[in-house]
């Protein structure tokens, strides 16, 4: 059975300094690299390399590049300064997913280029801000392997949809949707802050929506879920097998089964969740929690995390499963 442990408080108000996000850096620091338009003109990346991101049309192309088959495996990538993304209209994220696979045990070992064309190189946001993103999905709609660190990406609009025409392929969007990453494979997540507002259907959480065997650190999701279907967290939609410490969700989450003001659905045989709190109010139809909506797996430890009974409005910490 899951085992969940509390510390000797759950007043979330009070919660130690360290849990979430942490901007201790205030401007970028100078970096060099090639830039987006030569890997436009070459179409291709080349791997072991840094590309600079210097504004909107920079994020565009690496989009359009990535949505269309080109590999970023082994490319870093840096933010140069804050972007805002207000003047694109029509975002669907950099990656496609095609594959409709939504349970862990059908992704698994699977080649990630079957599950669709995935952003596989690494970002570094240089402590800077991306804003004003809006459309069909967050930044990335599909990452596989990647790390993703020290940036911030404020007042996201996503109107997430069931399908769409995606970089000459039919992305399968009917699940998977985050600020960050709508579907995140073997990513690594570190000092990211979101917030926003996502209306969507299943699958849908503040940072990312389905989270497989990802590792999140330090990072806070102040972005308000509406969803009228199932595996809805503040901060992710659906967890398998992922690694979560120091983390903070503080939107508010209304909507269908499987809600929670954390997570969703943890469905992990060995993951664990550590020094993370939930502070938003939670609302649905079935299986709600103020921290998670429900809990399945073998070993799964969810050790010291905090909740509002207050806040969120609701008494118990896990809508179904370990604690009941």
């Amino acid at each position: 059975d899951s085992t969940i442990t509390t510390g000797n408080s759950r007043q979330v108000p009070n919660r130690p300094n360290d849990v979430g996000f942490q901007n201790s850096v205030f401007g970028q620091s100078e970096v060099t690299g090639l830039t987006m338009a030569s890997a436009v003109t070459n179409n291709a990346f080349v791997s072991g390399s840094t590309y600079l991101i210097s504004n909107a049309d920079d994020i565009v192309k690496l989009a359009t590049l990535v949505n269309n088959g080109v590999d970023t495996q082994g490319v870093n990538f840096v933010l140069t300064q804050n972007i805002d993304m207000s003047s694109v209209s029509d975002w669907h994220g950099i990656g496609v997913k095609t594959n409709n696979k939504e349970s862990s045990s059908a992704t698994e070992g699977m080649d990630p280029s079957s599950l669709g064309k995935a952003f596989k190189g690494n970002l570094d946001g240089n402590y800077c801000t991306i804003s004003g993103l809006k459309g069909n999905n967050g930044l990335f709609a599909y990452a596989n392997g990647s790390t993703i660190k020290n940036l911030q990406i404020t007042n996201v609009d996503i109107n997430h949809t069931s399908t769409t025409a995606v970089g000459g392929a039919i992305a399968d969007t009917s699940y998977g949707c985050g600020a960050l990453v709508g579907v995140g494979v073997d990513c690594t997540v570190e000092n990211v802050y979101v917030s926003g507002n996502i209306k969507s259907s299943k699958w849908t959480g503040g940072l990312m929506g389905d989270c497989q065997r990802c590792t999140v650190n330090s990072s806070t999701s102040a972005v308000n879920i509406t969803a009228n279907s199932s595996c809805l967290g503040g901060f992710l939609g659906h967890s398998n097998n992922g690694s979560l410490t120091n983390c903070l969700a503080t939107g508010e989450v209304k909507g269908g089964s499987y809600a929670g003001g954390f997570i969703g659905h943890n469905n992990s045989g060995t993951g664990s969740i550590t020094n993370c709190a939930a502070t938003g109010k939670v609302s649905g139809t079935n299986y709600i929690g103020a921290f998670i909506g429900r809990v399945d797996g073998k070993s799964a430890t969810i050790t010291n995390c905090q909740y509002s009974a207050v806040l969120s409005g609701l008494s118990n910490s896990v809508g179904s499963g370990a604690d009941k």
